[in-house]
């Protein structure tokens, strides 16, 4: 009984002692604010606010102690604010208003674009990715963008490649030029297509019809989405995973050759052109 009752004392000590270290926080931020702000004008304030907290205290005399107590008037704050979101959120929204906060405006590339912007803005996104580059891609030709991919193996990132095993043979693949330079790359050797177009990064995942070739860049009719939802990329990395998971095992992987044979294949940036999927 007496350690119970030692141990309650003891807790109420500390509250007290928290309680004091806040108003005195609270004080000393506010006398800052106070300096910050000219004289005639915290007057004023001074003046409104005292007559709010003499109407406050009629009202509600039951709850003047939130007046006394700067922790106490902060937690009511914020029970206020959170209130009033959730008013306005409605149930749904308020419940996923953490994912709203981190969510951020899809962007939106169309081709053919003979500017070269959309394959700049590309390259862009693929140059600031420190951890994660996952490619799965049904047609890969594009020099420019190949070098990107390259580039990122060399700094230290986890690059993986998917592409599917018939057109990792097109003229002008760069399939073989990133397996010779490194970078892990897994056909799906099936009869069947991987007809994916999407790449998985830091912090965001690029999916379309745009297949990563010059035709598609310059003639073809595509669209690339550049997405930064949290939901959406945890979506397209766990589907990469079974992908790559699914391939290692019935797959084929490709190994690096000679520079003579990997050049004899290298002779032009853009897929033939192909009804079946350029």
């Amino acid at each position: 009984v007496f350690g119970t009752a030692a141990a309650a004392s003891a807790s109420e000590r500390l509250a007290a002692g928290g309680a004091d270290a806040a108003r005195s926080l609270a004080a000393q931020a506010l006398k800052l604010v106070a300096k910050l702000i000219p004289k005639e004008w915290r007057l004023s304030a001074e003046k409104i606010l005292e007559q709010e907290r003499a109407h406050f205290l009629g009202t509600f005399p039951e709850h003047s102690a939130l007046l006394d107590s700067p922790v106490a008037l902060l937690s009511a704050a914020c029970w206020v604010v959170l209130a009033v979101y959730a008013a306005y959120r409605g149930p749904r929204g308020f419940l996923g208003g953490t994912v709203a906060f981190r969510w951020s405006r899809p962007e939106v590339l169309f081709f053919p674009d003979r500017t070269g912007r959309n394959v700049a803005r590309i390259c862009e996104e693929l140059a600031k990715t420190r951890h994660t580059l996952w490619l799965a891609m049904f047609v890969l030709t594009e020099d420019v963008l190949a070098k990107e991919v390259i580039r990122a193996h060399a700094r230290g990132v986890d690059v993986r490649v998917i592409v599917d095993d018939e057109h990792s043979e097109d003229m002008g693949s760069d399939v073989q030029r990133l397996a010779d330079a490194g970078v892990p790359v897994l056909l799906d050797d099936s009869p069947t297509r991987m007809h994916h177009k999407f790449a998985v990064l830091d912090g965001a995942v690029l999916t379309g019809s745009f297949n990563w070739t010059h035709q598609a860049s310059v003639s073809n009719h595509e669209n690339l989405c550049i997405l930064k939802d949290a939901a959406v990329m945890k979506a397209f990395s766990s589907e990469f995973q079974r992908l790559w998971r699914t391939f290692r095992k019935r797959g084929r992987k490709v190994s690096r050759t000679t520079e003579g044979g990997a050049a004899k294949r290298r002779q032009r940036a853009q897929t033939p052109p192909s009804r079946g999927g350029g």
